[in-house]
């Protein structure tokens, strides 16, 4: 985020929410408490939440409270050595701050065949706290044409999902719906059946999901 302090990136990071956008379209298929509040994406956003709040509590006892800093190194730290873990700090929050809102552009790619794909160009920042880009992706057929693919892949691959048959008559009748409601696809998450309503996403909506979940993938790769 331009032209602003650390401190000044701490205090916007804090107030930032990951609102619950249903650009996935999914119902759990058991009644639960408050069944109608309740979110696939719900897991991904605690985790990035709870993430927030430990990365700025560290970074403000870092910055903020009296050390010798020998939890650091024995013999303490230099003045030089102290910036270079606050520039570290901030590196992380900016790269956080992305995931809130994330910086990308989308385009129209074509294959070999001449269909026409949604492209996505993915920015990130590096070690020296530059944007860069990092990943230029296809988020299937153009519109919402390719959510039928890119659906059912996303959630497998981020969301730890399991597609199961949505003509699954046991499975179906076990969760009291009727064969006149044939979900696009089923999807197990740990305990939790979903049905997933292709028709009803947003493509922009859910493609800003998607880079939102990757660049999750990314930051924890780095960090944990």
């Amino acid at each position: 985020m331009k032209n602003l302090t650390t401190l000044e990136l701490v205090e916007t990071l804090s107030k930032l929410q990951i609102e619950k956008d249903y650009s996935i379209v999914a119902e759990p298929l058991i009644k639960m408490v408050d069944s109608e509040k309740v979110n696939i994406l719900d897991r991904f956003i605690s985790e990035i939440n709870a993430e927030r709040d430990s990365l700025i509590k560290k970074f403000k006892d870092f910055y903020f409270k009296k050390s010798n800093y020998q939890e650091f190194d024995e013999k303490g730290l230099s003045p030089a050595e102290i910036f270079e873990i606050i520039q570290k700090y901030s590196v992380r929050l900016e790269r956080l701050f992305m995931i809130y809102i994330p910086d990308f552009s989308q385009t129209i790619t074509k294959n070999s065949k001449n269909e026409e794909y949604d492209m996505v160009k993915i920015n990130w920042i590096d070690e020296e706290n530059k944007k860069i880009r990092i990943l230029s992706k296809t988020y299937g057929k153009k519109g919402e044409a390719g959510l039928k693919f890119i659906v059912p892949k996303l959630i497998t691959e981020y969301l730890e999902g399991t597609e199961v048959s949505n003509t699954d008559i046991q499975l179906l009748t076990e969760y009291r719906l009727t064969r006149n409601f044939i979900p696009d696809f089923l999807v197990k998450i740990g305990d939790v059946f979903w049905s997933i309503d292709i028709k009803k996403t947003n493509k922009n909506d859910f493609i800003k999901t998607a880079v939102r979940l990757e660049l999750w993938e990314r930051y924890k790769e780095i960090y944990t």
